[in-house]
């Protein structure tokens, strides 16, 4: 069972990388389509890093006949002085140049792809997490349950606190006494709890799957997962 801090945080989650992660794309998917329009109308040729600069590459090159220098606006720390890396010059005016697909287009558009998948899946399962407890509230056997004891939940931290999860028992004349456990909650005072009764929802084909109704008790929020 997850917490609704956790249902929470998986839709955050989501939304945070799909925008994130369209971002990256849309640059990279864009940087690459000027390339290749830019290209259209340019030459190819090889060029030679002279100079490299914090923010920077010096290339020497080749162009109908005459020795070329022009500084390009890249740099990486996988560009050497000698490398030969390929660039397109106008014919009309050869100083001015591109690079062909500089790597942090693909690496922009990965990244963003990635990110989006990251954050289509968080958002997949907090829809499938909601769904899995309103099916449990609308279709499932709703019961009373008594909090007999509270303990500490070590998955969950926040400020150097665990949360803490309601052991409840519902007992049925002439059957064994059923136990069910809480998603975390944040209580001021947990331990004031014990004696309440609270709503259970358990699955009518798997009683296995249930979810305990802690909307009554006051709790805060801001958790994080203790991996």
């Amino acid at each position: 069972m997850f917490s609704s801090d956790v249902k929470r945080m998986y839709q955050i989650i989501g939304i945070l990388f799909v925008i994130v992660g369209m971002i990256f794309s849309l640059t990279g998917g864009v940087g690459l389509v000027r390339q290749q329009v830019a290209k259209g109308s340019m030459c190819e040729t090889e060029a030679i890093v002279t100079v490299r600069y914090s923010e920077g590459t010096q290339v020497e090159y080749m162009a109908g006949g005459s020795t070329y220098r022009t500084i390009l606006h890249y740099s990486s720390d996988f560009l050497h002085v000698g490398d030969s890396i390929t660039i397109y010059y106008q014919p009309e005016d050869p100083e001015q140049v591109r690079l062909g697909e500089p790597v942090i287009f693909y690496v922009s558009l990965f990244l963003g792809l990635v990110l989006l998948l990251i954050g289509m899946t968080a958002g997949y399962y907090y829809t499938k997490l909601k769904r899995k407890r309103q099916i449990l509230v609308d279709q499932g056997k709703k019961v009373y349950a008594q909090v007999i004891r509270v303990e500490y939940d070590y998955r969950y931290e926040r400020d150097y606190t665990y949360a803490r999860k309601l052991v409840c028992q519902y007992d049925t004349p002439g059957e064994p006494a059923r136990i069910f456990e809480s998603e975390p909650v944040w209580a001021g005072d947990p331990e004031q709890l014990i004696g309440k009764e609270l709503a259970v929802y358990i699955d009518r084909r798997n009683a296995a799957n249930y979810y305990v109704d802690t909307s009554a008790v006051a709790f805060d929020h801001g958790i994080r997962v203790r991996l």
